[in-house]
């Protein structure tokens, strides 16, 4: 059970299919340079590197696997909420810098989720954005950079669409702004 006091964290799961991990190396292979491939198929990097950069953010790395039926990864990176576009600016312009909002297109107040996003891209550039909503796109645009919208989530596309580094070079803080 999270405490209370602790943030709240948006958890990433991905599975597969495959082979699954034997019981017997389960605890090793999150260690650096442990691989099951053969030399030259792998360094046996990939998984440390991931539970390294939940570990620096705050997160966690749970892994569950069945031979026969494949593996579960699930990655828990803690964030910031907000309820509206005005609480997350509050959050955003504090002494915490984050690189990631994840906003609802239609919130509460007077900003939607896409002026925020606007505002975002403009103020801090390097801050990625991802809008999500059941929101109907052909209903009218959805902010200036009018991202390709889906009923799932979509990334913003602001003015810097490429990150110069790799997003996973340093610990992310991201921030979560619900409509209720």
């Amino acid at each position: 059970m999270q405490d209370p006091d602790d943030p709240p964290f948006v958890r990433l799961g991905v599975r597969d299919t495959g082979t699954g991990i034997p019981h017997e190396i389960m605890d090793k292979v999150l260690e650096p340079f442990f691989a099951t491939k053969p030399v030259g198929k792998g360094s046996g990097l990939g998984l440390s590197m991931v539970f390294g950069f939940a570990k620096q953010s705050g997160g966690d790395l749970a892994i569950e696997s069945e031979l026969g039926r494949g593996t579960s990864f699930s990655l828990s990176l803690p964030i910031a909420s907000a309820a509206d576009a005005a609480s997350a600016m509050d959050l955003l312009c504090g002494p915490t810098r984050y690189s990631t909002l994840f906003s609802d297109v239609m919130l509460t107040g007077v900003m939607t989720g896409a002026a925020l996003a606007d505002y975002v891209s403009e103020k801090w550039p390097y801050m990625r954005t991802i809008l999500t909503s059941g929101f109907d796109p052909s209903a009218g645009r959805i902010g200036k950079a009018a991202p390709p919208f889906l009923a799932q989530a979509v990334p913003h596309q602001g003015p810097l669409r490429s990150p110069r580094r790799s997003p996973l070079a340093q610990p992310h803080r991201a921030v979560s702004c619900d409509a209720l």
